[in-house]
This record gives structure tokens, sequence and C-alpha cells, in this order.
């Protein structure tokens, strides 16, 4: 969950705490994505391109390689309440770059149900 506070910081808020879960939409976990995706390409110093959910960031986003799409998997595990798991990349799918909708899904899975689709 993103909050802005009255003084204008965001906060942030995991959606899983001390065990218990709050069910998240496929829109949550997408505006997680899209704000995760954006600040990676930003801190990079590349333009960020429109995202939408055809977009394969992988080998698309401007300086996304492996490295990077694991270094934001790692964040958005973290934004997403998920422990950290090494053997999943959401960016893959079959091996190939899986798209912004893919991500999404795989991720919504493992936030809902603790599985991978």
């Amino acid at each position: 969950m993103i909050l802005l506070t009255p003084a204008g910081l965001v906060v942030r808020i995991p959606y899983h705490h001390d065990g218990e879960s709050n069910a998240m939409t496929r829109a949550d976990v997408k505006s997680v994505v899209v704000d995760v995706l954006v600040r990676v390409v930003t801190a990079v110093g590349a333009p960020v391109p429109t995202i939408d959910d055809h977009m394969r960031p992988l080998g698309t986003l401007p300086s996304f390689d492996s490295i990077l799409a694991e270094d934001t998997t790692v964040e958005l595990f973290e934004q997403l309440g998920l422990g950290a798991d090494l053997d999943v990349n959401p960016f893959i799918k079959t091996n190939r770059p899986a798209s912004v909708i893919e991500v999404v899904d795989q991720l919504y899975e493992l936030v809902n149900h603790g599985e991978q689709t």
C-alpha cells in the first residue's frame, strides 16, 4: 500500500505483516510493478518509456538486463512483502522475456496464493 502523507511524503506499507495477509488485486500488484520499474529505469539515468501490459521489460527497457532484473525482483519482493526466493524470476516466462501483465500475474499468484504460475 502506498500512502501520501499531508507533508507530501510517500509511505510504503507492506501488504504482508506479522504472518497476516491482506489480499491484493492485480491492479495493486501492477501498480507496484510499474512503480518499481519506473524507479529502476530512472535510477540508471535512462528515459522512461511507456510501460503497458504487453511490454517485455527484459530487453526492452533501457539498461534492463538479467542482472538488473534480479535486483528488481528483490525490490518487488520487498515491496510486496514476499520472502526472497532466488529461484523465482518473474521477468522470465518459459525461457523468454515475460510481458508486464505476465509479471503481474506471477506476482499476484505469489502474493495471494503462495505459488508461481
